[in-house]
């Protein structure tokens, strides 16, 4: 009944337990086997550090927690601005297939953030100054983006830009502004 107790105890703190020469033969006893060993196997009990019925931590260092962030270089699908945009457009406000405004100006420097309000959309050029290496939202032409998804870019060649939603162009969700 011990070993049921303690390869319970194992499973639930998620130590991983090997079991060999665990065989019954049938008599309701262990068959024992020969194990070509140089270091002593040592027993569950000291092991584990436990005793009896209890877990006790043994004496091994473990990690602790601190109050220090970790950078991690996994990148967000929806970035944070920085600075502040200076305008905001809507892509399928209240799911219809348009963005909210379809036109407007910036200056030169300014950021225009997307926000998706409905899925299965994206932001693509589909007119651009020669000078601008704008290409819309990240991923190819089939790439698009749910609900809760952002995008953001800092425009600094003055002209006129179109866009559109490559899956719902035919349907007339497309854009312009003019970059002064």
């Amino acid at each position: 009944m011990e070993r049921r107790r303690f390869l319970r105890a194992a499973a639930v703190a998620g130590i991983p337990v090997t079991l060999a020469g665990c065989t019954n033969d049938g008599d309701g006893g262990a068959t024992p086997t020969d194990t070509d060993t140089d270091e002593p196997t040592p027993t569950p009990t000291e092991a584990m550090g436990t005793t009896s019925d209890q877990m006790t931590p043994t004496d091994e260092s473990t990690a602790t927690p601190t109050d220090e962030a970790t950078a991690t270089e996994s990148p967000t699908p929806t970035g944070t601005p920085t600075p502040v945009p200076d305008m905001e457009v809507t892509v399928a406000p209240s799911g219809n297939l348009r963005f909210d405004p379809a036109s407007f100006t910036i200056s030169a420097g300014d950021t225009v953030l997307w926000t998706w309000d409905g899925s299965g959309h994206n932001v693509k050029p589909d007119g651009i100054p020669s000078d601008s290496d704008w290409t819309g939202t990240p991923g190819d032409n089939l790439t698009t983006y749910g609900s809760d998804y952002s995008y953001v870019y800092t425009f600094d060649v003055p002209g006129s830009y179109d866009y559109k939603c490559i899956p719902h162009q035919s349907s007339g969700m497309t854009a312009s502004f003019t970059v002064e």
